[in-house]
């Protein structure tokens, strides 16, 4: 999944312009894991190694620019509590999303993995946010009646688990932005983004016995080929949005990382060959006009401020 932090206001049109296309650069590189990921499971991978390789290339990413930078990856021990609920938030919601195009189509999970706002705003206002606006209200009732429309037709020739395991990736986005705000109040976001992804390794391998049988690796060379283009667009992707955060304003990026399902159902249809029915099609597109609404509000820019940390 995925998004921008809060990045210093751009000042000319050519700057404005280049953080634009790494914006889109980043969310293009995001949405291009789930449609890659049912090549690497065709070849005998699992969604644990998929997760273990990624993060393990994003921890690495996050290491080599402390060290350019010169930072030490200092955490306080107050933050320590929010730092592990950011690397399990991390893990439930690699192992969810990219779990769930095992059982179901892409596109689908897409849909339904983008509704992540939407808890993160509901939850939000139990926490001590703001409470929920006019326009946020009627954006999620647009999304959930896409969402409704996207899965209700279907609902009895899907694979449960696709569903339950897009809805956990899903919560564990909204979870990750939630934990990570807290973090970001002192620990930098390369800091928070090597010990969140280095956590989810140990994650990965500790718990792939028991979910998934251990860690398979694809047995086939296209298998292999399709893993390490999973872990060079998820890493492409954090750089780009490292790069894009100093550049871009946070509404611009906000609105452009909304095109992210878009992305993977349209990979999802020239790469699979995936096609979805017309329901489907227009749930979808009902979710990402809901997503678009609760974007151009100030609350959705200040969730947004937490997500530099993902990776």
């Amino acid at each position: 999944m995925s998004g921008p932090g809060a990045p210093a206001p751009a000042t000319t049109l050519p700057v404005r312009n280049i953080g634009i296309a790494l914006t889109l650069g980043s969310a293009a590189g995001f949405a291009m894991n789930t449609p890659i990921a049912p090549l690497v499971y065709a070849d005998g991978g699992n969604a644990a190694t998929l997760m273990t390789a990624r993060t393990g290339a994003a921890g690495l990413l996050a290491l080599l620019l402390l060290l350019a930078t010169r930072r030490l990856p200092r955490v306080p021990r107050a933050a320590w509590p929010w730092l592990i609920g950011v690397t399990l938030s991390l893990f439930l919601q690699g192992i969810g999303y990219l779990g769930s195009v095992a059982y179901i189509p892409v596109g689908l999970a897409a849909v339904i993995f983008f509704t992540w706002p939407i808890m993160v705003a509901l939850i939000d206002p139990l926490l001590g946010g703001p409470r929920l606006r006019a326009l946020d209200a009627l954006a999620f009732l647009i999304a959930f009646a896409g969402l409704a429309l996207a899965i209700g037709p279907s609902l009895e020739t899907l694979d449960p688990r696709g569903i339950a395991l897009a809805l956990l990736g899903a919560v564990g986005l909204a979870a990750f932005l939630l934990f990570s705000r807290k973090a970001l109040e002192s620990v930098s976001s390369l800091t928070v983004s090597l010990h969140a992804n280095l956590g989810t390794v140990l994650l990965c391998m500790v718990t792939a016995p028991l979910l998934f049988g251990g860690l398979d690796f694809p047995a086939g060379a296209d298998g292999r080929w399709a893993m390490l283009a999973v872990c060079g667009f998820y890493t492409l992707a954090l750089a780009l949005q490292f790069a894009a955060l100093k550049l871009a304003s946070a509404p611009m990026i906000a609105i452009l990382f909304n095109l992210e399902p878009v992305i993977s159902i349209l990979a999802a249809a020239w790469l699979l060959g995936e096609v979805l029915s017309p329901d489907q099609y227009l749930g979808g597109a009902l979710v990402v006009l809901g997503l678009l609404l609760y974007g151009r509000s100030g609350r959705a820019r200040r969730v947004r401020a937490a997500v530099e940390a993902k990776g």
